[in-house]
């Protein structure tokens, strides 16, 4: 009989210490994020996205930095012209061609227009800007750049002014555009007469695009 109850007691104690270790086994063990037993998985930095670096717009060629610049002798207005253009002014010889009447007037030359005789017609590939400047309220100041009904709108240094371009009839001269615009009752007018080159016109559309009004 005592013989039993030692055996049973014999059996507790192994019990009990089969349920600790199991316990202490089971207390070490780290868990996993996805639950398997035994595992630590270690976070992996996430890639961040390649962002897009802005490219500055290319300056276009043939800008009008280091042209000479002409300004009125009103001070109102200012504008540049390419090195070895010519520009004359009243009484410097000007050959026969649109002539202003009530506004003053210069004109630009892409070619030396006192190296030949007079004539209304260019030589190959050239070009000649009347540039007619003023009051407007001058009664003559619409006989000298007129705005035609066909014109559309085009901004001259800023201002809402208007073009108006055709092909021309005149011996000589191929292509016409006019450029104007009306600021604090005072007009400024651009008169382009083409004969061959069309790059002639890139060159005209960086001349107008150097215009400011100052004053």
């Amino acid at each position: 009989m005592e013989s039993k109850v030692g055996w049973r007691w014999v059996f507790f104690l192994v019990g009990l210490v089969l349920v600790a270790f199991a316990c202490s086994d089971a207390t070490n063990k780290t868990l996993s994020p996805t639950g398997t037993p035994g595992r630590t998985i270690t976070p992996v930095a996430s890639t961040p996205r390649p962002t897009s670096t802005p490219t500055n717009t290319p300056v276009p060629v043939g800008g009008t930095t280091g042209w000479p610049a002409y300004s009125d002798p009103d001070g109102v207005f200012r504008f540049r012209y390419p090195p070895g253009w010519l520009l004359r002014t009243a009484g410097q010889g000007s050959p026969p061609g649109i002539v202003a009447i009530g506004l003053q007037n210069i004109v630009l030359y892409n070619f030396d227009n006192l190296a030949q005789p007079p004539s209304h017609e260019f030589p190959p590939n050239s070009i000649k800007i009347d540039i007619y400047f003023g009051p407007v309220d001058d009664e003559t100041a619409d006989q000298t750049c007129k705005r035609p009904q066909e014109a559309v709108a085009f901004s001259l240094g800023g201002v809402a002014g208007w073009q108006y371009e055709y092909e021309s009839d005149e011996p000589g001269i191929d292509h016409i555009r006019i450029v104007a615009a009306d600021r604090n009752n005072y007009r400024l007018c651009f008169v382009a007469l083409f004969f061959g080159d069309d790059a002639t016109k890139l060159t005209v559309d960086q001349i107008l695009g150097s215009v400011a009004f100052v004053s």
